[in-house]
């Protein structure tokens, strides 16, 4: 499956007035999505909580449309690390991939 880029306010539209639980992209864990006014929260399986806004959210969309369509889906491509695929500039090292494992929710769920 190829991770296309859906824009913030696409997936506030998208996603359910209630808490959803997804796998994250790796499928070892699973993430809590919540959306409110202004913000996506997402809480990890260690319940450690983030409010993704549209600027975080854009960084990692920046980041997708930069990385080849068959690589979109590989968690190291989001992360923080020395090999020299790892994203040396990433925003924030834990949550920054839950982006992708949203997108790849909603275009399972969706007709995209």
């Amino acid at each position: 499956m190829i991770l296309l880029p859906i824009s913030f306010n696409e997936v506030h539209k998208l996603l359910p007035n209630s808490c959803i639980e997804i796998q994250t992209l790796g499928g070892r864990s699973k993430i809590k999505v919540e959306k409110s006014a202004f913000f996506i929260k997402v809480t990890n399986s260690k319940h450690n909580l983030l409010n993704i806004d549209e600027r975080l959210w854009n960084k990692v969309l920046d980041r997708m449309s930069q990385i080849p369509n068959n690589e979109r889906g590989m968690t190291s491509r989001y992360a923080l690390g020395n090999k020299p695929y790892n994203w040396k500039k990433c925003p924030n090292k834990v949550f920054a991939l839950y982006i992708p494992a949203i997108i790849k929710y909603l275009t399972q769920t969706h007709a995209f």
